[in-house]
């Protein structure tokens, strides 16, 4: 929980960490998003057997964050504060802040503004935003980030149950989070708690007919207003450790991808022994999941079990590349091994980026078309989405299967046994 603000160092990592992890992130086009808990803060001192004032510990410019007692809301049932009353609902282990004061969110906004000017954040997610009036979101997006950003609020809305059932219809909890949403100025999204508990309903009891109300729409904020709707399967709150309403972790899959452990083992026994003919089945598609069912087949070389320091099932180590031209070019969801782009040297890193690059290029998507020319031994010939043509065996000679430039075709990459070319628009 928040205590000392301008302290930006963590279990998670140092201040110095989260800087080039938001640097990485925007030259990467993503907008990195804090989540601030403004609502209440720890503090440091006791004061009467509570603890209600708080110390300023870390050099910062602008107002001082060391508080006393009129910081926290007068009504705080717990903390003896001496501000204004709570304009939200009270949290109860830490000292909720009196945002009706003037000092105080003068200060919280010079620290969101050094959030976003000197740490590089484009966003906030609001911490039990419910904790304070909606006006004073409006208030710290526009003297920060801006309308235009997206902020999400963690706004928990109630949903009605009879007993242990939840209520189908669940129109009341959906008009409190558009209430709150036109509140703030449409400054914030919401999460959409009541997609989430239907859905899991639905999932867990078999009740899919809970996923459409009355009017024939999706029955959470989604069905009402879903540009500013964030769904989501679970949270911190949740899931994860704290297990407050989790989701059926049996049921958390549906709509997931899996891993292509068969793909993996025929990829690296054709590598490893020259049996490229595995590489087609007998329908002349693609021998694993990826034959079946591109669009949820996550392609791999390797993973932190099969090879890193387990070494359960590793691929042949001097044919990683040859992997990595299989399944960054091919259809399906290419999943990238860490210890390959970060520790095994410059050579496979350039590899990866440069088929990583040819892909996007070339437009290759889960669902690509993928037509198998020849599988033999020593030769493995494909052609991917119409764009790139894959050559893949020891065997030097194509024949009348070598791209010609005159149809369109150029050389694009290789390595060892293989090479791609990739179609001109």
């Amino acid at each position: 929980m928040p205590g000392q603000l301008y302290n930006l160092d963590s279990k998670y990592g140092s201040k110095e960490q989260l800087l080039r992890l938001t640097q990485a992130l925007k030259l990467a086009d993503v907008k990195p998003v804090a989540d601030i808990v403004i609502n209440h803060r720890c503090a440091d001192e006791m004061d009467n057997g509570v603890y209600n004032r708080y110390r300023d510990d870390i050099d910062h410019q602008g107002r001082r964050i060391d508080w006393g007692k009129w910081a926290i809301t007068c009504n705080d049932p717990a903390f003896q504060g001496s501000g204004n009353p709570d304009t939200g609902d009270d949290y109860g282990p830490a000292p909720d802040l009196d945002h009706a004061n003037p000092e105080l969110r003068a200060a919280l906004k010079e620290w969101l503004a050094w959030l976003q000017r000197d740490v590089g954040f484009a966003g906030w997610r609001l911490d039990f935003a419910r904790g304070y009036a909606a006006r004073f979101v409006t208030e710290y997006v526009d003297a920060t980030t801006g309308p235009d950003s997206l902020n999400v609020g963690e706004f928990w809305v109630d949903l009605q149950w009879s007993g242990s059932h939840l209520e189908y219809n669940q129109d009341a909890a959906r008009q409190r989070l558009c209430d709150w949403i036109r509140a703030n100025g449409e400054r914030s999204c919401a999460f959409d708690f009541p997609t989430k508990g239907l859905l899991q309903e639905a999932v867990k009891h078999t009740q899919y007919d809970r996923l459409r109300d009355g009017q024939g729409k999706a029955p959470g904020l989604l069905g009402w207003w879903p540009g500013k709707a964030v769904t989501f399967v679970e949270n911190h709150d949740t899931g994860s450790t704290q297990q407050h309403w989790p989701f059926p972790s049996s049921n958390v899959g549906i709509g997931s991808c899996a891993f292509d452990f068969p793909t993996k083992g025929l990829l690296q026994e054709a590598v490893k022994h020259t049996q490229y003919d595995r590489l087609r089945d007998g329908q002349g598609k693609a021998p694993g999941l990826l034959g079946w069912w591109p669009g949820k087949a996550v392609t791999f070389v390797e993973n932190h079990d099969t090879g890193s320091t387990q070494q359960h099932w590793p691929f042949p180590s001097s044919n990683v590349g040859i992997g990595y031209a299989y399944i960054l070019t091919h259809p399906g969801i290419p999943c990238v091994f860490w210890d390959h782009m970060f520790d095994w040297g410059d050579d496979l890193r350039r590899t990866i980026v440069q088929l990583a690059a040819l892909r996007r290029r070339a437009g290759i998507v889960a669902d690509s078309s993928l037509e198998i020319l020849v599988a033999e031994r020593d030769l493995y010939v494909a052609r991917v989405g119409g764009r790139l043509t894959v050559k893949m065996g020891p065997r030097f000679e194509m024949g009348h299967l070598l791209p010609r430039e005159a149809d369109g075709w150029k050389f694009a990459v290789s390595g060892k046994d293989w090479a791609v070319w990739e179609r001109q628009t």
